[in-house]
């Protein structure tokens, strides 16, 4: 870190750069202390190490927004395992974190799955960022909500008359059921299957998963 604060101060020395050698010492303290505090793992550090640029530009930034959210480690676990993405597409993503939406649905609840991305802006297609053009699989990873293009969710189990009521929404209610879940299917297997029907059918969309999948 010193060594980087004298190459600092070094480039800009015609500009009175080591005079201001210990303002450059102490940014490369805290971010030694920042670096240290959140305890980067071998996958953030590579997200860093592959967009260098873009992180150091976005760097006081990113070092806020994590500082604020400190004390919600859900969102904190969010950032760091979907970095890569975070750094690529952090403007967007920081004015979401700092919402007073998402203040109120999900960090003063203390939501165990809080969205990296402002769900209501991902059903609007004409957003850069939409449902349509993130992978399904990263939608699982950052812990989107599904699309909102759903009359309502049924949760159902076993000999609870789940098969009748499906007849019923779709013989007499014209209901479209995009599945018909088995009790072996994950919680992932489920989400992602229904996440892929959500954007092609739109009206009168049911949901219907079976087995109280703890996921649901």
């Amino acid at each position: 870190m010193l060594g980087e604060a004298l190459m600092k101060a070094d480039r800009v020395k015609f500009k009175e750069g080591y005079f201001r050698l210990n303002q450059y010492i102490k940014e490369a303290k805290d971010s030694y202390y920042f670096f240290k505090e959140f305890n980067f793992s071998n996958k953030v550090l590579k997200a860093i190490d592959d967009n260098k640029q873009l992180f150091l530009q976005k760097f006081p930034k990113i070092k806020n927004l994590l500082n604020i959210h400190k004390d919600y480690q859900p969102i904190i676990d969010n950032i760091f395992h979907n970095f890569d993405y975070v750094i690529k597409n952090f403007n967007l993503i920081e004015e979401w974190l700092l919402s007073n939406d998402f203040n109120e649905k999900y960090k003063k609840e203390n939501h165990p799955y809080p969205s990296l991305l402002d769900p209501k802006k991902l059903n609007d297609e004409n957003e850069e960022i939409n449902y349509k053009t993130i992978p399904a699989q990263l939608v699982w990873e950052m812990n989107l909500s599904l699309p909102d293009n759903y009359e309502f969710i049924i949760i159902t189990c076993h000999h609870t008359g789940s098969v009748a009521l499906c007849n019923f929404l779709v013989f007499c209610c014209e209901c479209i059921i995009p599945a018909n879940y088995s009790p072996d299917e994950n919680g992932q297997i489920k989400y992602l299957y229904a996440y892929k029907q959500l954007l092609k059918d739109k009206n009168k969309v049911v949901l219907m998963f079976k087995d109280n999948h703890k996921f649901f």
